[in-house]
């Protein structure tokens, strides 16, 4: 086979196409003439794919955990810590949403912070919460539970049995207080009329002594 003789290993980050079927050894291309446009006949690899070594046969996707954005790729480049890649190819590494977390290189999937817990970045491993506030499942920051008008149960906030208290005194104080300057007010209103009969019936009388002139 005189394209045999001719044929070289594609180089890494490349692979052998179809029009390499000519030579009998797999992931060899023909060489070009030397006067040919073409250095090789070799495919690079697309991005999402790879080849390490010389001769590839074709280029293998990036295992989940990986990426390449780049075409002749020679190696997969794991994902940062707080980045995460579940599927197999093509794609990039994509941030863990708020709440969770990854600290590895390479992850296929990000931990949503535990309850008791809470997970300041997406790279960051959980921190405990503190004793006086309450961490849910994917927690952020820890929320203060405050004394004494809130209790701590389990990983919620209630209010207090005092707090519940103290409104209630308020609401009622606040009702005996509307109460006693309505009964001031309506005290001072009739006072104030029965201090003053006399002159309302002096001003009835004379208005009716002192007739007015209509004429004819």
């Amino acid at each position: 086979n005189n394209c045999s003789s001719q044929c070289e290993a594609c180089v890494p980050g490349t692979y052998a196409s179809s029009a390499c079927d000519c030579c009998s050894i797999p992931g060899h291309c023909p060489k070009p003439p030397a006067h040919s446009a073409f250095d090789t006949l070799c495919v690079p690899c697309s991005a999402g794919t790879f080849c390490r070594e010389a001769g590839c046969p074709s280029c293998l996707p990036c295992p989940p955990g990986s990426s390449t954005t780049e075409q002749r790729g020679q190696n997969c480049t794991p994902c940062e810590a707080g980045f995460y890649k579940p599927f197999l190819g093509p794609g990039a590494c994509g941030p863990c949403s708020q709440g969770s977390y990854t600290l590895l290189k390479g992850s296929t999937e990000c931990i949503v912070c535990p309850a008791g817990f809470y997970c300041l970045c997406t790279h960051c491993g959980p921190l405990p919460c503190p004793d006086d506030a309450v961490c849910p499942v994917g927690s952020i920051h820890p929320t203060s539970c405050h004394k004494p008008l809130f209790v701590k149960h389990g990983y919620s906030c209630y209010i207090s049995d005092s707090a519940i208290g103290i409104i209630i005194g308020v609401c009622i104080s606040v009702i005996i207080v509307a109460g006693f300057l309505s009964a001031r007010c309506y005290y001072f209103r009739q006072k104030h009329q029965s201090q003053n009969p006399t002159e309302i019936s002096s001003l009835v009388a004379e208005s009716r002594r002192d007739p007015v002139y209509t004429g004819l």
